[in-house]
């Protein structure tokens, strides 16, 4: 694995690595600096948690014991609380700039949806630890200040991911920095370093599954990368396939295959589903009629429904969750210029062309199992809201939203890196879909 090479932080910045840095700095400041308090998605119950976790609780909701307070001049300055959806006000800084954590009290009772590893926010509750807790600053340096070391976490895990991947910088450069990945990383929101996971595992895997054989240095890298992995949203776990890349007799020693399945039961073992008993009963009251075991006996008893609702999903939202995917703002309520969905389609489009002098392409077999591993992943996304968001016997599925097809989609780009033919047929069928959706 190329992390492991003494020059792995001293060779040059490749050009795609400056693109990623300078965009996600530039384009990342000025959303942590427009977006209003709580305009991410779900900012607002993320928040609560990083609250929570800087008492260096990192349980959710810990039941049986009094909410931590919430300080109310976070969530009055909330844009969810007011009546009309605009961006920050003039002379906002101004009026609310100085005021403390307990200005306007606190709010008590609050409880969060966000149940995830503690990891994904760590970053955001040590600045509310120090910065708020401890230092005293007041409240608006601290919220912007978690924002900001969230997007840092991101650029960083992003940037190890272009640098780590063999082909197809440009793709992951250029998905990295779209502006639904901006808006998560600017954004007070697990998404922020789960996204940064996703795209660091990708990169990394690709990376080693160019050996011809794998060594104990190897071994260690896809065992950590798994680790991290597992400390992710659930969403990601699909991303673990990519080992078959690795077929087990590249491994330099016969005890390394079944030693490293072993380790990632282990760590699956202890990491998902150990973390998924403590936190998730914590969630509090699921939606009406959910309940994912009955899900699963109506999807076996009721094949041909199931795979119907299925299908219609899929092809029938394909045109408005692929615009999802690529930009929205806030929670829709602030429209994106056209433009940018067809300018932005065609800089993936030209990217599946370049290829540096020093890149190789993806072999035959590397396209198709990527190819496969994108498919699951996306009936995975669409699956897990079915089992776990939608009642039992739902004839339609419900709460998908585009930006969770973020992790899956550069799966299939990077299937198509150096493909030409495929490439003319994809620029031919993207024209007509953005020129259909922007009538």
């Amino acid at each position: 694995m190329k992390i492991f090479q003494t020059n792995f932080f001293q060779k040059k910045l490749s050009a795609p690595e400056v693109f990623l840095l300078l965009t996600l700095s530039i384009f990342g400041l000025l959303a942590i600096w427009w977006l209003p308090l709580g305009a991410g998605y779900d900012e607002e119950t993320h928040l609560v948690r990083v609250w929570e976790m800087s008492t260096f609780d990192m349980l959710p909701n810990n039941i049986g014991e009094p909410a931590e307070p919430f300080p109310s001049v976070w969530w009055d300055l909330s844009y969810r609380r007011a009546v009309l959806i605009a961006p920050v006000e003039a002379g906002f800084w101004a009026q609310y700039g100085s005021l403390p954590l307990d200005a306007w009290d606190y709010e008590y009772g609050l409880t969060t949806r966000s149940v995830y590893s503690p990891l994904l926010l760590l970053p955001q509750a040590i600045v509310v630890r120090y910065a708020g807790r401890s230092f005293g600053l007041a409240a608006l340096p601290v919220f912007y200040l978690a924002r900001l070391v969230g997007l840092l976490a991101y650029l960083v895990l992003v940037w190890l991911a272009v640098r780590l991947i063999p082909y197809g910088k440009w793709i992951l450069a250029l998905l990295a920095v779209s502006p639904v990945a901006i808006l998560q990383a600017a954004t007070i929101s697990a998404d922020s370093i789960s996204n940064g996971i996703a795209f660091l595992f990708i990169g990394g895997i690709l990376a080693i599954a160019q050996n011809e054989e794998i060594d104990w240095k190897n071994w260690a890298g896809i065992l950590l990368l798994a680790i991290i992995l597992f400390m992710a949203k659930v969403n990601l776990l699909f991303l673990i396939l990519l080992l078959v890349l690795i077929p087990p007799k590249r491994y330099q020693k016969k005890i390394m295959f079944p030693l490293l399945l072993a380790l990632l039961l282990v760590f699956f073992a202890v990491e998902v589903v150990g973390w998924s008993v403590l936190a998730y009963p914590r969630l509090g009251t699921p939606p009406a009629g959910t309940d994912p075991i009955g899900q699963i006996k109506f999807i076996f008893t009721h094949i041909p429904s199931a795979l119907a609702i299925l299908f219609r999903h899929v092809f029938g939202n394909l045109g408005e969750k692929t615009l999802e995917w690529m930009a929205i703002y806030g929670y829709n309520y602030w429209v994106v210029p056209q433009i940018t969905y067809w300018f932005y389609a065609l800089a993936l489009i030209a990217a599946l062309f370049i290829k540096r002098d020093d890149e190789k392409l993806p072999t035959k077999r590397e396209r198709w199992l990527l190819v496969g591993v994108f498919a699951l992943g996306y009936l995975a996304t669409v699956g897990l809201m079915y089992l776990t968001f939608n009642p039992v016997g739902a004839q339609s599925i419900e709460g998908v939203q585009g930006r969770y097809y973020f992790v899956v989609f550069p799966l299939l780009f990077l299937a198509l890196v150096g493909l030409k033919e495929v490439q003319s047929r994809l620029i031919l069928k993207s024209a007509l879909l953005l020129g259909t959706l922007s009538l």
